[in-house]
């Protein structure tokens, strides 16, 4: 149970970059000006966000890893 709940904090802290930068994105005003509005795309996203992506990820935890390959050139 403890390996779970980790699981679900590393996932939701991996995402919240990408939920402040998507929320920006939806509400930010034309001339970059921070604001806080709540709207139907809004609350998609936060619900996503806190509800269906760690879900998603403790499912299925192939997700989890980059399926591309980097290879350095040095």
């Amino acid at each position: 149970m403890k390996d779970k709940a980790i699981n679900i904090l590393t996932a939701e802290l991996s995402a919240l970059p990408v939920l402040i930068m998507t929320y920006y994105a939806l509400t930010a005003k034309p001339t970059g000006q921070w604001q806080l509005t709540f709207s139907l795309p809004v609350y998609w996203l936060i619900s996503s966000d806190l509800l269906a992506y760690p879900w998603l990820l403790t499912r299925i935890p192939c997700l989890r890893h980059n399926p591309l390959k980097m290879n350095s050139l040095a």
